[in-house]
């Protein structure tokens, strides 16, 4: 069976975020990890847990001013989910 690919539901698209932290809102496999990263870096911003009902958020704070694209994956074991469209965020 394959997992559901999440999709972030906020913030949108090219909005502009506090450095000091903003949340991350998505859907994806209920009762699986997310892991959210920087898309094309890997680098893993936040690892959290999708509910029953497939919502998932997550805290993330840079620290400094750059625009990122964000990705997401779901997991449960060996298996996983594609990789989500890419979130463009400006941090600021």
């Amino acid at each position: 069976m394959a997992l559901r690919t999440p999709v972030f539901t906020s913030p949108s698209e090219g909005s502009i975020q506090s450095k000091d932290g903003f949340t991350i809102t998505g859907v994806g496999e209920p009762r699986t990890n997310v892991s959210i990263a920087e898309t094309g870096v890997g680098h893993e911003f936040a690892s959290v847990f999708c509910d029953e009902n497939g919502h998932f958020s997550a805290r993330i704070t840079l620290g400094h001013p750059e625009t990122v694209s964000f990705t997401a994956q779901c997991r449960l074991a060996n298996e996983y989910s594609e990789w989500s469209h890419s979130l463009r965020l400006n941090i600021q």
